[in-house]
């Protein structure tokens, strides 16, 4: 079975790492329009707080061909 997935950052990329977990014969595929596949959210109340100024500091991960 082949999913499609739109949309990586933090869901999109959590659906398909716990899809491959539970169904690994699956094909799984994640669509996002960015570079970015996944940042770390969890530091945009310090980017907005003015505590860094450069939002590629929150980037984890870059898409891979």
């Amino acid at each position: 079975m082949k999913v499609v997935i739109i949309g990586a950052v933090a869901a999109g990329m959590s659906a398909a790492a716990k899809l491959k977990r539970i169904k690994p014969d699956y094909e799984v595929v994640v669509y996002e329009k960015t570079d970015i596949v996944s940042f770390g959210a969890c530091g945009l109340p310090y980017y907005v707080g003015d505590f860094f100024h450069d939002p590629n500091m929150m980037i984890a991960r870059e898409k891979s061909k």
